[in-house]
């Protein structure tokens, strides 16, 4: 089953934090493809560092709980701290942001990301791997929910990866 990542850092050397988190999630998975690096400002247009993203897309055999326990395990194995702020800084954060079209609506998660088709920096990368890409609730595509962003957060490739 093909399971879409988005992988973001802001604390340390995030570009660090997230190329090992590529390798880790890669030597359990199989890596289909992998976007390029972006660089965006805060989603709070705070006085954060800029956040480094971006999106893979990866075989998975898992549940999607059994998904979210590997991830928050890798998370820890990396270096998170836990951030007494929703949306504060972070040395890793990975979010699942779809599972082969999946819809789940539970406490600890929700597939696909509830936030996803106002980010930037989960849009951008996404379509960099999947120009096709249809978000299974609105039906929408991947241009159009790129079109309807109201704050592309100042987004800037990074680090071209194709």
């Amino acid at each position: 089953m093909s399971v879409l990542l988005g992988i973001g850092s802001n604390l340390g050397d995030s570009k660090a934090f997230i190329a090992q988190a590529v390798t880790l999630i890669s030597e359990r998975f199989i890596l289909l493809k992998e976007s390029s690096l972006y660089e965006t400002v805060s989603l709070l247009r705070d006085d954060q560092r800029n956040y480094y993203n971006k999106v893979i897309s990866i075989e998975c055999d898992l549940s999607p709980d059994e998904l979210l326990q590997f991830i928050k395990e890798l998370e820890v194995y990396i270096g998170r701290n836990k951030n007494p702020l929703y949306w504060g800084a972070r040395e890793i954060d990975i979010d699942i942001i779809d599972r082969n079209g999946t819809v789940l609506d539970c406490d600890r998660l929700t597939i696909p990301h509830k936030c996803m088709s106002e980010r930037s920096f989960v849009l951008i990368p996404l379509k960099e791997i999947d120009e096709n890409y249809i978000h299974p609730i609105t039906l929408k595509s991947i241009d159009e929910m790129v079109s309807q962003l109201k704050d592309d957060l100042n987004i800037q490739i990074v680090d071209n990866t194709q």
